[in-house]
């Protein structure tokens, strides 16, 4: 879901956009194949080139992370990218479940999380 919202950021909105990930082999798949490749409703399939970190090399400042990673995986992500989060920045998330927001919130200000979920 991540990489479905984020090329379509910035395909369509002509939004620069960096993905900072965990899961080992989606980042390296991504990197080796130059980008990502998506459709959409299954149409049109296409790579599209994506920068791709892991957090510890990761030396962006977006005014927005946008967190869509299994909820499984979401403690790990907030530990590994935690350094990089700053004052000025709101994070969003409409991850599946429940849980998610609270964990954000150890990390950031409620008045910056925005967001929803789908119980």
């Amino acid at each position: 879901m991540g990489i479905q919202y984020g090329v379509l950021l910035q395909e369509f909105a002509h939004q620069s956009v960096d993905f900072v990930d965990t899961w080992t082999p989606n980042v390296e798949k991504i990197r080796e194949q130059g980008g990502a490749y998506v459709s959409q409703d299954g149409q049109n399939r296409h790579l599209v080139p994506i920068n791709i970190y892991y957090p510890e090399e990761y030396d962006g400042d977006p005014d927005v992370w946008i967190i869509f990673v299994k909820q499984n995986q979401l403690p790990e992500f907030l530990e590994r990218t935690a350094p990089k989060f700053r004052e000025h920045q709101a994070v969003f998330s409409a991850m599946n479940g429940y849980g998610h927001f609270e964990k954000i919130a150890e990390y950031f200000p409620k008045n910056k999380i925005y967001g929803g979920a789908r119980r």
